[in-house]
């Protein structure tokens, strides 16, 4: 949950300043708000597998073993 708090700021944050042209980006519309979401949600993703694999959580990935098959 609050990786989704953050990825959700991230895009609101990105979102404003691509669809509006704020500071010195351009001003992109509808274009803006997709590379802001797109932007936010990859954040999100290397944030939630850096969790997983150093096993700060509840479920944990070992790369050692991912790869084995049973």
């Amino acid at each position: 949950m609050a990786v989704m708090i953050i990825v959700e700021a991230l895009a609101a944050g990105l979102g404003y300043a691509l669809i509006t042209g704020l500071w010195s980006a351009p001003a992109l519309g509808v274009l803006g708000a997709g590379i802001s979401r797109a932007i936010a949600s990859t954040v999100g993703a290397i944030v939630v597998l850096a969790v997983l694999i150093k096993g700060k959580g509840l479920v944990k990935y070992d790369l050692r073993t991912a790869w084995l098959f049973n």
